[in-house]
């Protein structure tokens, strides 16, 4: 079985229930094995109404990457979906970079995902998530909101799981 981590955003102004949405047609074609904490994040030239949901899932499937990519295409079109890391792939490409670039500059992001895989070690660096939250940026632009544990069940009950 493979693990990877995906990346969900979504404007604040869509509520919760848009997460939920999203959550739970990624639970129709994943196995969702955990959920990070549900964040928001504020540029500092933005306004509140800009402001966006973070949050990170950790998945688990036998195919490779591809299939993986394939299985995050939501019909909603209320956030953004992204894959973070394919176990220890490393790949750049026009299609593709693996790990993604978010694990690089973005302490939210790698905070998330190493909730969700405090184990994860990156295939670059050679370190764990939890190391590299101090390699990006500081932010005072990120702000833990609550559990996405709730969000889960929620989109679990809805989906029939």
């Amino acid at each position: 079985m493979n693990r990877f981590l995906v990346h969900i955003s979504m404007n604040v102004t869509r509520g919760t229930a848009g997460l939920v949405d999203i959550l739970g047609e990624l639970l129709q074609k994943n196995k969702i094995l955990s959920i990070s904490s549900v964040y928001k994040r504020k540029e500092i030239f933005q306004a509140e109404l800009e402001a966006q949901y973070i949050v990170v899932i950790c998945c688990e499937q036998e195919g490779p990457w591809p299939e993986a990519k394939k299985n995050l295409v939501t019909t909603s079109r209320r956030g953004q979906v992204h894959l973070l890391v394919f176990e220890k792939e490393v790949i750049m490409t026009p299609e593709m970079t693996l790990p993604s670039p978010y694990l690089q500059g973005d302490p939210i992001a790698i905070l998330a995902a190493a909730e969700v895989w405090p184990g994860y070690v990156h295939p670059i660096y050679k370190k764990p998530l939890s190391s590299l939250i101090g390699h990006g940026q500081r932010s005072e632009r990120g702000e833990f909101l609550f559990q996405g544990r709730q969000l889960l069940e929620e989109a679990r009950k809805l989906a029939g799981l």
